[in-house]
């Protein structure tokens, strides 16, 4: 029988590894939403920059749950 003090270094590994891969997953379809609409040069560079924002700040937000969890 395993209790689950046992497994509560899990819990905020999976989160974080789950919440990284949906990240990545979710950037990449708008990155790839955001280039089929055909804006010109400059409104796209924005998009990708404002994307690549969203994304580090969505990163970071998993790196303090690993930092809070195993210091």
């Amino acid at each position: 029988n395993i209790e689950m003090s046992d497994l509560s270094w899990l819990d905020p590994l999976s989160a974080c590894i789950i919440f990284t891969i949906l990240n990545i997953g979710t950037i990449e379809i708008l990155r790839n939403i955001v280039y089929r609409l055909g804006f010109n040069v400059r409104t796209l560079i924005l998009m990708y920059e404002f994307l690549g924002a969203l994304s580090f700040c969505t990163f970071h937000y998993a790196e303090s749950i690993m930092f809070v969890n195993y210091g």
